[in-house]
């Protein structure tokens, strides 16, 4: 890694990151590192709003400001991890889908490869002056459509760019599943139970997402009744024996040949 270079961590949704990587983040701040969290799909959307985005804001608590809360909830997550929070104008799927009518929907969908080009155009400007040391994103375990994009956009930045790409584990998606790689793995040194304390302190400033993930019916965990905080310490448990409380692969970027 390049210490006087800042890590982009691209997210999602306003809320990945933290929940998958948030004491990494914490302990990497703690190193000297420049982090950033920048998150696609954070883009307001307008009202009228479907069906089913009407159903998604009433799970999780919120009205039509719903972005704006949500923007909000990110950027007190991300303060207390001491990152630095971007904010990209892309809209969620539950947005920009038309033909959306349940949470199935999202993880069968294909990816829009004119929407990955100008996400990973976008993501390339929000560089400035200042290229990153790496680029992190999602393994996009679970196959949620964004989290497709997402890992796409990010890869085809990664590639053109020649830079390193870190993916990490979807969390929640990858909780209570066996551990699987996603390249080789990467260690980051000195993550204690203390930024894993701060990750919990982040992740409880999303109370609208923890509304729907936990509190609200699932059909896709089968409608489980779970605690967050249970669930998140016990998968961190697990992961320790597989190398952290989070787990990191460097992803290849080589060009095809």
């Amino acid at each position: 890694m390049c210490a006087d270079r800042p890590i982009l961590m691209v997210s999602p949704h306003l809320d990945d990151a933290v929940l998958s990587v948030g004491a990494t983040v914490a302990a990497l701040v703690d190193q000297g590192r420049d982090v950033t969290i920048c998150t696609v799909f954070a883009g307001e959307p307008t009202p009228p709003f479907s069906e089913f985005a009407d159903a998604f804001h009433t799970m999780c608590g919120l009205g039509d400001d719903a972005v704006p809360r949500r923007r909000q909830e990110d950027l007190e997550a991300t303060g207390i991890l001491r990152a630095r929070s971007l904010h990209l104008p892309f809209l969620d799927s539950i947005y920009r889908l038309d033909a959306i009518d349940s949470f199935a929907f999202l993880f069968e969908a294909p990816a829009n490869d004119a929407l990955v080009e100008e996400i990973a155009q976008s993501i390339h400007k929000s560089f400035g002056d200042e290229w990153p040391a790496e680029l992190w994103t999602c393994a996009a375990f679970g196959d949620h459509v964004d989290h497709r994009i997402t890992r796409a956009a990010v890869a085809r930045v990664a590639r053109e760019h020649n830079l390193k790409l870190v993916l990490w584990e979807d969390f929640p998606y990858a909780a209570g599943q066996a551990h699987s790689a996603a390249g080789r793995p990467v260690s980051v040194p000195d993550v204690t139970p203390a930024h894993l304390q701060q990750k919990l302190d982040a992740v409880a400033r999303y109370p609208s997402q923890l509304a729907m993930l936990y509190d609200a019916e699932r059909d896709w965990r089968d409608g489980m009744e779970l605690d967050w905080r249970s669930e998140l310490l016990g998968h961190a448990a697990d992961r320790l024996q597989h190398g952290g409380y989070e787990l990191l692969w460097q992803a290849a970027t080589s060009r095809p040949r």
